[in-house]
């Protein structure tokens, strides 16, 4: 059988999941986060009928994202880690223009300069969030 729920505070802090199991095996997933953005907590997993099964635990926040994954299926060893690579690619300049709000005076513009963006969790004076 199947089964799901969600919840919200007034505030807009939210919490959901589901858990879907049938013959041939099933999946679920569950997260809270509060309402503005700034942490989400979950997991998600997957099980087949002949015992192979993966959870993945997460968290988002500030600090980035992180994963936990347990698994049994074939092919996954667990002193291997999958993160441990090396890009051999030179970075490319990149150039930012933050965004555009009518009325507004922006002076003139300058390649290769850095106009403002945007950064999670944080207030921009009369404008809000964006």
């Amino acid at each position: 059988g199947s089964t799901q729920y969600k919840t919200q505070d007034n505030i807009g802090n939210y919490n959901f999941g589901y858990n879907e199991g049938h013959a041939t095996g099933g999946t679920f997933r569950r997260e809270t986060g509060d309402a503005f953005g700034n942490v989400k907590i979950g997991s998600y997993g997957l099980t087949d009928a002949d015992g192979r099964g993966r959870i993945v635990n997460y968290k988002a926040d500030a600090t980035g994202f992180t994963a936990n994954v347990h698994t049994n299926e074939p092919g996954t060893d667990s002193s291997k880690d999958p993160a441990n690579t090396l890009i051999n690619k030179a970075l490319l300049p990149s150039t930012y223009y933050g965004g555009y709000y009518p009325g507004h005076y922006y002076g003139g513009y300058y390649p290769g300069h850095y106009y403002g963006g945007y950064y999670p969790g944080h207030y921009y004076g009369h404008h809000g969030y964006y």
